[in-house]
């Protein structure tokens, strides 16, 4: 599939989209250092070269470098700051401020996706997320005012073989509505009266602009002036499901995960190698992320360590 990486850092989740074999189209990420070492990993052939936007998701908007991606990628990532919803934001300010600072870059994430169309989302974020300060609730309900069907789910590092805990929810949604031309913006047609698509010069029921074939496979709505379509297969089960979503956090709050990180890693976990010492380094902090040794380094990264992490994830040479 082909992806669009917001919020990118030094890569660490574009080394997860290696393993699933998608191929990324751009690279979103405001720090310099990480954008140096995203060219870095590109330049050493085990990034895919992409065009790499160096600054705030909000100008990658403004600039209209998000309007570009509409049709192009399958997907968006983005595993959207945090800070809002972590746990030291808690005890700094109460729940009530979730999703309230400047920090909070979720409407610059959504407006991309809105803008973007990909068929996919994956998100990430903190177990924070699903506090009772209800901001899931908005979350979700942005993803279905996009036609998005979502499943979440909280994942640990010790349930994927990780030598520390940090529980994350991960939020995985496909497409099912989707926004199409307002027949309200097209022209008359001159022979039949009946509504013409002028960017493909076709008719409202032959448009590519909405879908093809559409008066067989699709339902539609109006919503605030805009025509949505949706696979009729799926419009049942998706209008119940988007019911669900929009209910927000009240639902599944009753039985989130409390914030607790005292989980044992187990005996059978991997342990600290001799040679990185007993102080926080980098190439501590990179086996402990499952990161290939010397990856956040801006120097060119030996083959045969990116050679090693394949192997040892499964997915073989780098080639």
């Amino acid at each position: 599939m082909r992806e669009l990486s917001l919020f990118s850092g030094g890569g660490g989740g574009l080394l997860g989209s290696k393993l699933l074999g998608w191929t990324t189209l751009g690279y979103v990420e405001w720090n310099a250092y990480a954008c140096r070492l995203l060219a870095q990993r590109i330049a050493d052939g085990f990034l895919d070269d992409a065009p790499i936007y160096c600054g705030d998701v909000r100008d990658f908007i403004r600039d209209g470098y998000a309007d570009c991606y509409k049709g192009v990628v399958d997907v968006v990532s983005a595993g959207f700051p945090c800070q809002e919803f972590s746990l030291a934001n808690y005890m700094h300010a109460g729940q009530g401020t979730a999703g309230t600072g400047a920090k909070n870059q979720w409407p610059a994430t959504i407006e991309i996706i809105r803008r973007a169309e990909p068929r996919y989302v994956l998100l990430e974020n903190v177990v924070g997320l699903l506090g009772s300060h209800g901001y899931f609730g908005r979350v979700l309900s942005d993803l279905a005012s996009e036609g998005y069907d979502v499943r979440w789910e909280t994942i640990s590092g010790t349930e994927v073989g990780a030598p520390h805990v940090r529980r994350r929810v991960w939020i995985a949604g496909v497409r099912r509505w989707r926004r199409v031309m307002d027949a309200a913006d097209m022209l008359e047609c001159e022979c039949c009266n009946e509504p013409y698509c002028p960017e493909c010069e076709t008719h409202y029921h032959e448009c590519d602009c909405p879908g093809p074939s559409q008066d067989d496979e699709y339902d539609y709505r109006e919503v605030s002036g805009i025509l949505q379509a949706r696979p009729k297969d799926v419009a049942d089960s998706n209008g119940e499901r988007c019911q669900e979503n929009r209910a927000g956090a009240e639902q599944f709050n009753r039985n989130s995960y409390p914030l607790n990180a005292a989980v044992a890693i187990s005996n059978g976990g991997e342990k600290i190698p001799q040679n990185m010492g007993k102080m926080i380094n980098p190439e501590w902090e990179e086996w402990l992320m499952g990161w290939p040794v010397g990856w956040t380094d801006l120097k060119p990264l030996e083959t045969a360590k990116f050679q090693q992490w394949c192997a040892k994830h499964g997915t073989g040479s780098r080639e």
